[in-house]
């Protein structure tokens, strides 16, 4: 690309996320940005460069190539990070550079005329390296109640307590992001990333109350990593009955005999109120509900459809299986990006009074969560619990840790409380 301002030069191109810029309501609302920058070392021994952002006026671009740069985003706070790796082919010097960019629809002065945009204001300064403070509170994860002395440390030794507001203010003499670790009488030990300089960081803390080893049963799979979905699902319903062979086909036969319009609709009714429920409210609904009608006789894949969870009756499940329903899910990494639910039909012929109960538990599964041993909760193998008190509180907890957050409540690098953007990293998918 061609900053009209600077001449030819090499730039990053940014992505801006809207959930990310809440001070503009469309895109077209976002302004143009001038940015400058310096690189520093990380803790771990990467490296990271700090980009200074100020508002400025609309430029003009010509067109020309722009090399590759994943998951860059703006923040509220004048700064934004990106890793070393995603910019080290955009850089034009190790040690500094300059960003034009012109984010959303690119609109030249003069209300979109073709004449030369007007002079920018100056670019500011990079940030300063030494005496880095950052601002936060320590509040409970569910209750939001200020935490008092809570101790916040940094790998350097630096160390801050909470007032009884739970407000804090820790210094580093370092730009960049560290792991800090949080610390307090009642509360589970926290260990998430702190970005100097950043915007006021939200410690919530686990109660040392909490059940957690039933919500690592539930939602960390016993002691491997938090597994969830990051965007609400679609639903997929079937409307032909599939003639179950075993549970790891990639396809499933269509049968002649076709759920009927109040069966589908009960079955979309069960879903949708569970839906919230197990989900911590971060879901009020699915992204949008479907219906498909395969002919008799053909082939139905059931595990393809990534964004979204499928749902069927199924003839034969509970005599192969002994069960009455079956939940999958599919991931890349830690985040859950496809789901599937199995329903004996003789079973959801029999009107059982735990037919919703099981529906809601296939979800759960779908979803990414498994099977709990340890207490009364919808997700025990018996299928006959609808979700308590403690499932809401646990599947609240699960959708304000990132995907990647291990026991007992470690937040996956770089992941930081002070800086809303988390890049998935993708992986495999899996069963």
């Amino acid at each position: 690309m061609i900053c009209p301002r600077t001449g030819t030069v090499r730039v990053i191109q940014l992505q801006l996320w809207p959930e990310v810029w809440p001070f503009a309501s469309t895109p077209a609302a976002i302004p143009a940005l001038h940015a400058s920058a310096v690189e520093h070392p990380l803790d771990n021994g990467g490296r990271e460069v700090i980009i200074a952002l100020s508002p400025g006026r609309p430029v003009q671009w010509a067109s020309g190539p722009v090399p590759p740069c994943s998951g860059g985003h703006v923040n509220p706070a004048p700064t934004i990070a990106f890793s070393w790796q995603a910019i080290r082919r955009a850089l034009v010097s190790a040690r500094s550079f300059l960003v034009c960019a012109a984010l959303a629809p690119l609109v030249a002065c003069g209300g979109g005329s073709s004449s030369a945009p007007a002079t920018p204001s100056a670019t500011p300064s990079a940030p300063s390296t030494s005496s880095v403070i950052v601002n936060g509170r320590t509040l409970d994860v569910f209750s939001a109640a200020p935490q008092a002395a809570v101790t916040i440390r940094l790998p350097s030794g630096t160390s801050a307590t909470s007032a009884a507001d739970g407000a804090f203010s820790i210094t580093n003499t370092t730009a960049g992001q560290f792991v800090t670790t949080a610390t307090g009488s009642g509360v589970v030990e926290r260990q998430t990333g702190l970005r100097f300089p950043g915007e006021e960081a939200k410690l919530t803390l686990i109660p040392a109350s909490f059940d957690l080893a039933t919500f690592d049963q539930m939602c960390r799979a016993g002691s491997s990593a938090l597994r969830r979905w990051d965007t609400a699902p679609k639903l997929v319903v079937i409307d032909a009955v599939l003639q179950f062979t075993s549970v790891s086909e990639a396809a499933y036969t269509a049968t002649s005999e076709r759920l009927t319009a109040q069966e589908r609709d009960a079955i979309v009714a069960d879903l949708a109120w569970g839906l919230p429920q197990v989900t911590g409210e971060a879901f009020a609904g699915f992204a949008s509900v479907t219906t498909e009608s395969p002919q008799e006789g053909a082939q139905v894949a059931f595990y393809s459809r990534e964004g979204a969870i499928v749902v069927a009756r199924f003839n034969g499940l509970r005599s192969a299986t002994s069960y009455w329903g079956y939940g999958r899910w599919a991931s890349r990494s830690s985040v859950v990006v496809a789901g599937a639910v199995m329903l004996d039909r003789d079973f959801e012929k029999s009107g059982s009074r735990y037919q919703r109960s099981l529906r809601v538990h296939e979800l759960g599964h779908a979803l990414g969560w498994n099977h709990v041993t340890l207490r009364a909760s919808f997700m025990n193998n018996s299928a006959v619990v609808e979700p308590n008190a403690f499932d809401k509180d646990a599947t609240r907890l699960a959708f304000v840790r990132p995907p990647g957050n291990e026991s007992p409540d470690r937040d996956p690098s770089p992941y930081a409380a002070n800086f809303r953007f988390f890049p998935m990293i993708w992986g495999p998918i899996t069963p």
